[in-house]
């Protein structure tokens, strides 16, 4: 079965890997415990639909577009 990528999350490890910020920061601005950014990023876990609402939010404040 393929899993289904989400575009939002994508972006999340995008903007990790190129802004070097902590999992604790990117999770305190998203408003998440750490380990949920964590595993996300690390594909342990998907994000529920109101975790990718708060992501959108982050990523249209924060990301470097």
């Amino acid at each position: 079965m393929l899993k289904k990528e989400i575009p939002e999350l994508e972006e999340l490890k995008q903007f990790k890997e190129q802004s070097g910020w902590t999992y604790q920061r990117i999770a305190h601005l998203i408003g998440v415990h750490y380990q949920s950014c964590i595993n996300w990023i690390n594909d342990t876990y998907k994000p529920s639909p109101m975790a990718i609402e708060k992501i959108k939010t982050f990523l249209d404040k924060y990301s470097y577009k």
